[in-house]
């Protein structure tokens, strides 16, 4: 960490220490590694003596130790002389703080010297007091300089401005230098009463010397560049590398088992380099002003020479200043108010797009390369600036000589000593452009994330503030930028059951640094519960540390409703599925694998349960596969199949149906029901007879209606008759009550007769033997349309006929299909209304029409009738009811009729193998449509 402190480009900004100085203190840190490595092998313990003391006072290690000791004591001693000089000389007081920290742990460490040499006595020797000397000593030396140095960066600079104050400061910073030391002896008189020795046996014998190291990183990391700044000087620059070897030294007394081993030896080294560094510092301080003093005379000596040089210089600038518009697309140009001059640079013609040889530049030029729309404003900010001697920054579009268009920025001051407005241009085209795209990509994001409810955030840590675009806001329920988003705001609208799930994953993440997901619930302010997918990362800095995280929400509210609905779709399809008698259904995908199976009749199909998710067609029909592939392609391209087959013993109808998505309307999969028809096709076989028996019963009971409607004929017409005369002979001498029943008689007489008509026209179609012929619709219909004149003219209908068909038809039965339609449409007719009849004609093929409703022959050629009206129609439900005998939608003071017209036509259709349907609006009309074979067999 120290060498990337020392090497990093903002230390040099900072600090700027020649390189070699650098290396060297470096090279002296390192240099006492090569002479413990080997101690670290041998189990880092150096035989000295019993107990640790070295067995002669003159041997190697005690002997380095002092020297070392003494060096270091020398070399702080000098150096406070020389800060307390360079105070008296520079008035600095950046230099006495740091010699007086010195001195006072210099005076300390000399009375442990004279100690440890017998020259006074005043506590022991054992190995726990000698690392207590060296302990409290380094204690000193880096409190004293850290407070010292805090002390002088946070009081304000008015307190130590004058030369009377810095005395007086250092007066007190003596004292309190005095009182620690003192502090510190009295300490060492009672080694008894302080242990800090630790386990021999761990590799760092004395923790505690890391807390002193922790001390020193702190000032080199945090005080001594604040100490750099208030008092700058090579001093202070130099001392920020005294930690250097202040830090290796803790490290290897941390290290060290006993005294004046080589761990020892090597602390106490480092701890002379410590002392030494500021001394030259304070060295290289008084050479660096030494050299500064000859370089003012140096360059009073070369002023002369350089005012020769200047207009060189001045022409070397302008070459440079041309090179450095050009590099960076830059002009620039200048306008003299008072002779009304222009001049453009170089640069300036290339952006205005002109040829300096060509124009020459004036104002009224300036102002045609303007865009005309910018013209205005630009001459505005411009005798703004030329009125009020300022500034001014404007952007607007330029039109080149070639025509082309450019945007450019434009700045500029006016000066009004010289009377002139100095300007730059630069051409923004590119970036102007660049913006342009920039702005439209933020809307393509705005509306892509509208569209997909997807909104993306920024979490920074240290600040505890989200940034969130516009769609996470109305995710939310909020107004963009309505709320300072934070992690405690956003705690309180997280669902209280997903709360402790979210910050659960939160935290994993984050000591994991890995990417996250998750789904949970938020609730709006208006209460509503909202479903979000949330997914994010970290993203940490080069030192490894967390500072921001990214991510983005989606509102997955409806993605979550529609799978609970396709739960609930499922588990109804499966209800449903199991309680249909005697059925199965499977569901396949479009790879014919199984994907549900559900119904009690399974197991008659699979008693062995082989028959599990993801069995395909083949293996389920392994005996029938040709046509079961066949129809389930049939089914993948939206046709509907079904056949019987024999399955264990049982039969069963097999339908195939193509399943639909409801949203693409897309076929995603078949569905094969099996139900079990044994029992049905055993009562359609009885059914059958017992249709065979009701079919003569029918014919029987047809014969038995004509032969009653027939003989019924000649009562009717003698109770008419007689009513007539009745009515003709005695109406005067009856009286009204009377009357009024012989009218009731007649017209109840009326509405039997033709009650009976009807009857005997269907009995007749029923009992038809006519011959079918090849007839023209269109000549049928003309004989019908002349029948109804009379009508159509008195309800001014208008017919609106297309089409003609030839087909082989009993020409009677069609007749009265074609009038019992129109009279039907000019009977339900709205009242102030003219009456609309549309028919048409057609041939088709049975295959373009055939349905479930509608089972068309797809081979044959029918003969498609469609009749529209504009009546008062009717209600759809009633479309198959109305063509039952004597079925009514109207009451009969409504509408007249039998409720046998409609009848009649669908068994005429049904004679000729036809199929006739009915749709209606209640209000807006009825349509009839009618299909019969060309060719009738």
């Amino acid at each position: 960490m120290i060498s990337r402190l020392i090497f990093d480009r903002n230390f040099k900004n900072k600090f700027n220490l020649p390189p070699q100085f650098i290396w060297a203190v470096l090279f002296i840190c390192i240099l006492p590694v090569a002479f413990v490595i080997p101690h670290l092998y041998s189990g880092g313990i150096d035989k000295i003596g019993a107990g640790g003391i070295p067995s002669s006072p003159l041997s190697t290690q005690y002997l380095l130790y002092n020297i070392w000791l003494i060096f270091g004591i020398s070399a702080a001693i000098i150096t406070c002389a020389l800060s307390f000089v360079d105070f008296v000389v520079k008035k600095d007081i950046s230099t006495p703080v740091v010699g007086g920290a010195l001195i006072c742990v210099a005076l300390y460490e000399s009375f442990f010297l004279l100690s440890d040499n017998n020259f006074i006595r005043f506590s022991t020797n054992s190995a726990n007091d000698i690392y207590l000397k060296w302990f409290i000593s380094r204690i000193l030396h880096a409190v004293l300089l850290t407070a010292s140095i805090w002390y002088y960066i946070s009081v304000d600079k008015k307190n130590i401005r004058s030369l009377e104050q810095k005395r007086k400061s250092l007066a007190g910073l003596t004292a309190i230098y005095f009182i620690a030391l003192l502090i510190a002896i009295l300490l060492t008189f009672y080694p008894q009463s302080i242990d800090i020795l630790a386990n021999n046996q761990n590799f760092i014998t004395h923790p505690f010397e890391l807390a002193i190291l922790l001390i020193y990183l702190i000032q080199a990391f945090w005080f001594l560049p604040y100490f750099l700044i208030r008092f700058p000087s090579l001093f202070t620059r130099i001392m920020v590398l005294s930690v250097i070897p202040a830090a290796f030294a803790q490290l290897f007394m941390a290290i060290h088992q006993q005294p004046y081993d080589s761990f020892f030896n090597a602390a106490y080294f480092l701890r002379f380099i410590n002392y030494l560094i500021p001394l030259l510092g304070i060295s290289m301080n008084y050479i660096d002003t030494s050299r500064k003093e000859k370089n003012i005379i140096a360059r009073l000596d070369n002023e002369i020479r350089e005012r020769i040089l200047i207009q060189k210089d001045l022409e070397r600038r302008e070459e440079l200043l041309a090179n450095a518009e050009k590099i960076a697309h830059l002009g620039s140009w200048e306008f003299d108010t008072l002779t009304g001059s222009v001049k453009w640079s170089d640069q300036a013609y290339n952006i205005f797009g002109y040829d300096a040889a060509m124009v020459s530049p004036s104002l009224r030029l300036q102002e045609e390369i303007i865009a005309p729309k910018y013209r205005e404003k630009v001459k505005r900010e411009l005798s703004s600036a030329v009125r009020n001697n300022s500034a001014y920054q404007i952007e607007y579009q330029i039109q080149r000589a070639n025509g082309e268009v450019r945007y450019v920025l434009a700045q500029g001051n006016y000066i009004g000593q010289d009377k002139k407005l100095i300007s730059t241009i630069l051409d923004i085209t590119n970036l102007h452009e660049a913006s342009q795209k920039l702005t439209q990509s933020e809307a393509l994001l705005r509306e892509a994330e509208a569209i997909s409810h997807n909104g993306s955030w920024k979490w920074f840590i240290e600040k505890n503030n989200f940034f969130w675009s516009d769609e996470l806001f109305r995710i939310h329920g909020l107004l963009p930028n309505q709320n300072r988003i934070d992690l405690e705001y956003y705690r309180s609208i997280i669902h209280p059951d997903d709360s402790f799930r979210f910050f659960e994953t939160l935290e994993n993440s984050k000591q994991n640094h890995e990417p996250f997901s998750l789904e949970y619930r938020v609730v709006r302010p208006n209460g509503d519960v909202r479903h979000l997918l949330l997914s994010g990362k970290y993203k940490v800095d080069y030192l490894e540390d967390l500072f921001q995280v990214v991510g983005n929400t989606q509102d997955i509210t409806e993605l979550k409703n529609t799978t609970l609905q396709l739960d609930k779709s499922e588990s109804i399809y499966r209800t449903i599925a199991k309680n249909v008698p005697d059925s199965a259904v499977f569901l396949f995908d479009k790879k014919m694998e199984l994907v549900l199976s559900e119904g009690p009749a399974i197991l008659k199909i699979d008693p062995e349960s082989s028959l599990n998710k993801g069995t395909t067609i083949q293996v389920m029909f392994e005996h029938d596969y040709e046509r079961a592939s066949g129809l389930y392609q049939s089914a993948l391209e939206g046709n509907e199949n079904r056949y019987d087959q024999i399955i264990n013993g049982k039969t069963f109808k097999i339908t195939y149906t193509p399943v639909y998505s409801s949203y693409s309307n897309e076929i995603f999969g078949v569905m094969i029901v099996m139900h079990d028809i044994t029992d049905i096709k055993k009562a359609q076989q009885s059914l059958e007879s017992k249709v065979a028996e009701l079919n003569r019963s029918n014919s029987e009971l047809e014969q038995f209606a004509y032969v009653a409607s027939h003989d019924l004929q000649e009562p009717l017409r003698k109770i008419r008759a007689f009513g007539d005369r009745l009515q003709s002979k005695y109406s005067l001498q009856l009286p009204v009550e009377g009357i009024d029943y012989i009218n009731r008689m007649q017209n109840a007489s009326e509405r039997m007769q033709i009650l009976i008509d009807d009857l005997l026209a269907f009995s007749r179609i029923s009992r038809s033997n006519e011959d079918f012929k090849i007839v023209s619709l269109s000549e049928i219909l003309r004989g019908v349309l002349s029948d109804l004149e009379f009508t159509i003219e008195k309800k001014k209908a208008r017919m609106e006929i297309t089409g003609d068909q030839l087909l082989k038809a009993i020409p009677s039965q069609m007749r009265q299909l074609f009038q019992n339609l129109i009279s039907n449409s000019l009977k339900f007719t709205k009242p102030d209304v003219i009456p609309v009849i549309t028919l048409s004609m057609d041939k088709i093929r049975g295959a373009e029409f055939n349905t479930p409703l509608l089972p068309l022959n797809e081979a044959a050629e029918y003969c498609r009738i469609e009749l529209k009206d504009n009546g008062i129609g009717f209600d759809n439900e009633y479309a198959e009811k109305i063509f039952t005998l004597f079925q009514r939608l109207h009451t009969r003071n409504e509408y007249e009729g039998t409720g046998i017209g409609l009848a009649v036509c669908k068994k005429i259709v049904e004679n000729h193998s036809g199929y006739i349907e009915a749709k209606g609006t209640e209000g807006e009309g009825a349509a009839f449509n009618i299909f019969i074979p060309i060719e009738h067999n």
